[in-house]
């Protein structure tokens, strides 16, 4: 009954396996915020800079939730299951520049990139209701 701040980390490129898909571009550590569910969106814009060469959209989201991104459906059939939630995450591979994603429900999403050396992970956006 307390407040609380969940963050993510992302590890540094010597923490990454051999077999990782990332290669040599395996980044360096990053920490990210995960929003509260009452601030969660049902639409996000952003831009993604050209200046890393792999991108990412990770969207987190009930699986029945009917997603666009660049008006193009997002098909959550391949969805990894959150334990002990009804929700989903999908990691979707992006291109340089502007984005928007869209729901019927809300949803998070994070926005990723790495290169050599060097990477983000970003919360995509929120909505800061009271509570």
């Amino acid at each position: 009954d307390e407040p609380l701040l969940v963050v993510g980390l992302l590890g540094g490129q010597d923490l990454v396996q051999a077999d990782s898909p990332f290669g040599t571009r395996a980044g360096d550590p990053s920490l990210f915020l995960v929003p509260p569910d009452r601030q969660l969106r049902r639409d996000y814009a952003f831009l993604v800079p050209g200046t890393y060469a792999l991108d990412f959209l990770t969207v987190v989201a009930a699986a029945d939730t009917a997603l666009a991104l660049d008006g193009e459906p997002v098909d959550l059939a391949g969805a990894a299951p959150i334990p002990g939630t009804a929700r989903v995450f999908l990691h979707l591979p992006l291109g340089d520049g502007g984005h928007r994603v869209t729901g019927d429900g809300p949803f998070a999403i994070r926005v990723t990139a790495f290169d050599d050396f060097v990477s983000y992970a970003l919360t995509g956006g929120l909505d800061l209701r009271k509570p």
